[in-house]
């Protein structure tokens, strides 16, 4: 019996205890921080049609305009258009899908200028879907990893953190968003390589089987393997005065055959005055600079650094 009252009052023990824990978190300071919403956006992304991103006033830029079509996403800035760089449009549908709010950063008129939230620092985002506009104000993106953006949706009081690089894009100008693939794909469907220099002779280097050969040679196998890990994700960080090709002499020359594709991938090195630019046959419309001391003799190795030593 005294077994049995024990237990009883240790069950209303526990109760009043745990009673008394949550009322006393539901009243603390940290309660009612975490008061704020949850979610900034929750989107259908297969919905949206397009959105447009407008600079900070102090940049004096007009804004960028994006469009879904069937052959991608292609933005307008003036009069220019032009297909864009689908890896952070992916990025971007991620974030809208479900944009999390990682954190309150304060009031709106304390934290404004903090943030770079103000009428003239703050990018305007406006996406557009099969539900209307909708509209975030984006600040300062942090340099912390995982990086975080500073936001806020017009009319709301609060300014808050959310995960990821979108302060990075709203700040990119029209020729960070041209996609500067040089070369892309698994070497695993490559069939044939051929490489042309200026004044010297060029060569073909040609899958059999497993192996890579260049005149019948086997080729070191693990430098091969490594060269062309990296020749898969050659691409430009920048973009050059697309004018300089008026100009330009072509110099060297690179022909990837892919199994998966109808047509070669073609990467072209010209010459223009003083320095080197490249082009793509993925994205021939960007012309981007290509370093004569670095980039050149990475992708255009003499036929010698193949062959085993």
């Amino acid at each position: 019996m005294f077994g049995k009252l024990r237990t009883k009052h240790l069950v209303l023990l526990l109760l009043l205890l745990g009673g008394l824990w949550w009322l006393s978190g539901s009243i603390s300071p940290q309660a009612q921080k975490r008061t704020f919403r949850e979610y900034l956006l929750k989107l259908d992304t297969n919905t949206v049609t397009g959105f447009n991103i407008t600079p900070a006033l102090y940049k004096q830029f007009p804004p960028i305009r994006f469009r879904r079509s069937g052959e991608g996403w292609r933005m307008f800035w003036g009069t220019d258009s032009a297909i864009v760089d689908q890896q952070p449009i992916h990025e971007l549908m991620r974030s809208w899908s479900g944009m999390r709010v990682v954190r309150l950063a304060g009031r709106m008129a304390e934290v404004r200028d903090r943030y770079d939230l103000g009428d003239s620092t703050s990018e305007r985002l406006t996406i557009t879907d099969g539900q209307g506009a909708h509209e975030l104000i984006v600040g300062r993106q942090t340099a912390g990893e995982p990086p975080m953006t500073l936001v806020n949706l017009p009319g709301d009081e609060n300014a808050y953190a959310i995960e990821g690089s979108l302060g990075s894009y709203t700040d990119f100008t029209f020729g960070e968003w041209l996609p500067k693939y040089l070369v892309r794909g698994d070497p695993a469907n490559w069939s044939r390589l051929t490489f042309n220099f200026p004044g010297a002779p060029g060569y073909v280097m040609e899958r059999h089987g497993s192996r890579w050969l260049l005149d019948g040679v086997p080729t070191d196998s693990a430098y091969t393997d490594r060269y062309l890990r990296s020749l898969a994700r050659a691409r430009g960080q920048t973009v050059a005065d697309p004018a300089d090709t008026l100009i330009a002499v072509p110099q060297f020359r690179l022909v990837v055959e892919d199994s998966t594709r109808r047509e070669p991938i073609i990467v072209v090195v010209f010459v223009a005055n003083d320095h080197f630019i490249v082009r793509s046959s993925l994205n021939p419309q960007t012309v981007m600079p290509f370093s004569g001391k670095d980039e050149v003799p990475r992708m255009f190795r003499p036929k010698s650094a193949f062959l085993p030593h």
